[in-house]
């Protein structure tokens, strides 16, 4: 009897997250800002600006990223192994202008681009639907981890942040977005922990520090 209230308290978050879902996806969503920053139609993804992981060497990315006009200024202080640049352009151009973003190599060619984003996880699986894969960890104390790994499109986005106080809170989390070759397994951080759990977990321990 104990078991079946509790199960049913279980899934009153879960209806709700899912209804809420439901009424964002009913609402037309215009993508387009996303696809062109994150998704070129000219270049075969993955691709960030005509850098190509896998593809690109470091010496035609480092070009690219000198005519783009997007960057401010280029830090070459651990070349040949990576790049680190910031965005000259204004944040509602959605690449952050506060944050390093960056390109390493392998052997001489580009093996991963890491950008750092304004979109949130709302926007990607609006624009880009449900990823490949998808799991939420809880990493620390009072903190959770997001994943979301779109395979055909060769990249994956992360999110960092304290843990939420709702399922509802982690659409409006700001990520990280990384291109990489998808063969190469790098998918971030593993051992996840189920999506429930670590949400039940973060729960738990903003109670017991009161937030």
């Amino acid at each position: 009897m104990m078991t079946t209230y509790y199960l049913r308290l279980a899934l009153i978050p879960l209806l709700l997250l899912t209804a809420v879902l439901l009424v964002i996806r009913s609402q037309p969503y215009d993508d387009r800002e996303l696809r062109e920053i994150l998704l070129p139609t000219d270049c075969p993804a993955p691709c960030f600006m005509g850098i190509r992981p896998g593809v690109t060497t470091m010496e035609e990315a480092v070009k690219l990223l000198e005519a783009s006009g997007w960057v401010e200024a280029i830090d070459k202080q651990n070349f040949p192994y990576e790049v680190k640049w910031k965005s000259n352009l204004p944040d509602q151009n959605r690449i952050n202008s506060e944050r390093q973003n960056r390109v390493s190599f392998s052997n001489g060619i580009v093996s991963r681009i890491d950008l750092v984003i304004n979109f949130k996880v709302g926007d990607i699986r609006l624009g880009f639907g449900r990823p490949d894969i998808e799991d939420v960890a809880h990493i620390s104390m009072g903190a959770f981890y997001y994943r979301g790994v779109y395979i055909d499109k060769g990249i994956f986005v992360e999110a960092i942040n304290f843990c939420p106080q709702s399922e509802i809170e982690i659409w409006n989390v700001n990520l990280s977005v990384t291109y990489v070759q998808m063969h190469s397994k790098n998918f971030g951080v593993d051992n996840k922990i189920p999506w429930g759990q670590a949400i039940w977990e973060c729960k738990n321990l903003n109670r017991l520090a009161g937030r």
